[in-house]
């Protein structure tokens, strides 16, 4: 547990008790003894990319390859910073290598970093896209984010079926190849 987590835990497991006595539940019945301590573990892991430090992504020269990198339906989950519910989807990540490539994984982890807080999926794929030209200098990157909102689906208007899509665009990037890629992919 990080420094100080277990005081957060406690605290969180205080703040779930008031809000299930508040909407009227009983706090003390059998199915909710467990429930505050295990909402507050599970916000902790859901919310780690508020303590953690963003990764470092390992990096390779990258030899004879100038061609566009592409990453596709790298799956995320994030919780809405506006109803603290989730949206989970799909990123889709290209680059154009500068001097250096970098390790596959690492964009997974990058992504896992930036979807670790409460969020909103713009914002994020703005991160995402921001920490890949700082790191590792590409010619060009996009990052495209599409999504599912629960605070859409389940209240407010109730719009189960929707996908939200953003992205960024940064640098020198290929961008028909990119989507030609993305939509090949679909049709498989």
């Amino acid at each position: 547990m990080v420094e100080g987590g277990e005081k957060a835990v406690i605290a969180i497991a205080e703040a779930v008790k008031t809000i299930l006595k508040s909407v009227g539940e009983d706090v003390e019945r059998e199915g909710l003894l467990d429930t505050p301590a295990r909402v507050a573990k599970m916000y902790m892991e859901m919310f780690s990319g508020l303590r953690d430090t963003a990764p470092k992504m390992t990096t390779f020269e990258r030899g004879d390859n100038d061609q566009m990198i592409t990453m596709f339906d790298l799956d995320y989950w994030s919780m809405c910073e506006h109803h603290l519910v989730p949206f989970f989807g799909h990123v889709h990540i290209g680059y154009v290598p500068g001097d250096m490539i970098a390790g596959l994984s690492k964009f997974a982890r990058v992504m896992e970093f930036f979807a670790k807080r409460p969020q909103i999926q713009e914002r994020m794929t703005a991160q995402i896209a921001g920490h890949i030209i700082e790191t590792i200098k590409p010619k060009g990157v996009i990052v495209v984010v599409e999504g599912t909102h629960l605070c859409m689906s389940m209240r407010g208007v109730k719009k189960p079926n929707h996908t939200t899509t953003t992205s960024a665009i940064r640098g020198e990037i290929h961008k028909q190849e990119f989507f030609d890629l993305m939509k090949a992919r679909r049709h498989r």
